[in-house]
């Protein structure tokens, strides 16, 4: 019994022990292929020439649409369900206080 207790507070403190060594070492991700865009206040002639900018970045974006011809991406089946109409809403409760004119603006 007093083995099993030790064995299990080992195995915590290993797992907490890990948890924090990934959390602190493991690192990021490469965010290089990353832009971000800010917002800048000024005026719109610079707002305007930044929208260009990151326009023509985009025209430079290339898709690769052999994906969708990939004989694995073909051989996934579609498991959608066709939802049905039902109750949409509910009563309005507020309907007799408009019509008596008690809520007229």
């Amino acid at each position: 019994m007093k083995k099993n207790k030790t064995l299990i507070i080992l195995l915590l403190v290993a797992g907490v022990t890990g948890f924090i060594l990934v959390s602190l070492l493991g690192g990021r991700k490469d965010d290089s292929n990353v832009k971000q865009v800010a917002v800048k206040e000024g005026n719109e002639e610079s707002t305007g020439s930044d929208i260009v900018r990151i326009l023509s970045s985009l025209e430079k974006v290339s898709l690769d649409a052999d994906f969708f011809e990939n004989a694995d991406f073909l051989s996934l089946k579609d498991f959608s369900v066709e939802l049905s109409q039902g109750d949409i809403g509910k009563a309005n409760p507020f309907s007799g206080f408009l019509s008596s004119g008690l809520l007229d603006n």
